[in-house]
C-alpha cells in the first residue's frame, strides 16, 4: 500500500498577477485555446 502526503493548496487569483495590457492577451488567449470551444470557460 502506498503511502498518501496530504499536499496543502493556497488561492491563487490571476487577476492579481496580470498587470500588463501584453500578459492580459496571452492568459485570454491561452484561455480561448485550451477551452475547446466552451464559452463557459473563458467566462
Amino acid at each position: 500500500m502506498a503511502i498518501k502526503k496530504k499536499v496543502e493548496l493556497q488561492a491563487f487569483y490571476v487577476a492579481e498577477h496580470l498587470n500588463a495590457p501584453m500578459g492580459i492577451a496571452a492568459y485570454l488567449d491561452a484561455c480561448i485555446e485550451e477551452s475547446d470551444g466552451d464559452s463557459a470557460f473563458i467566462a
